[in-house]
């Protein structure tokens, strides 16, 4: 006996079972949680660093340039943005959703202090001198989104 029989033979059973179906599809519909905004965070790092009396140029070549160099080769950033001004460099890194967002502030900050101890390598001068410059001298690492993400911690 198959399908078509069934229901030719049974028609209340079948109705029964579109009406409940129907109805089921109802409650579910009503109760469906949906926000006007939906609720989305993607972890943002603030990756600020100072070095008192540094141009622009200097800034952006000793110290944003490599930090920026450091944070790319991380996985799942949608945007990395850096400014270089008079004495402070900022890098801010906007991670996808698909980012753990618990791990990323300890994952730039473990890059970031890589790059500074490259930095400290390079700070030697091919002549034996010391360089002036020493690359993220002074730097924070600050988190933006849920409170597992925001390391917030001073390093320098």
């Amino acid at each position: 006996m198959n399908i078509t029989q069934f229901s030719i033979r049974n028609p209340l059973v079948v109705a029964a079972l579109a009406i409940s179906l129907a109805l089921f599809g109802i409650y579910s519909y009503l109760t469906l949680g949906v926000a006007v905004v939906p609720s989305i965070s993607a972890p943002v790092v603030l990756v600020t660093t100072t070095e008192p009396g540094a141009n622009p140029d200097t800034m952006e070549t000793q110290i944003t340039k490599p930090i920026e160099d450091a944070i790319s080769t991380l996985r799942d950033i949608d945007r990395l943005t850096s400014t270089s001004t008079q004495g402070v460099s900022t890098v801010t890194v906007q991670f996808t959703t698909a980012a753990n967002a618990d791990l990323v502030g300890v994952d730039v900050e473990r890059v970031v202090n890589g790059a500074r101890s490259i930095g400290a390598s390079r700070r030697q001068c091919a002549d034996g001198g010391q360089s002036r410059y020493q690359l993220n001298p002074g730097a924070h690492v600050r988190g933006f989104g849920p409170p597992a993400a925001r390391p917030d911690r001073r390093r320098g």
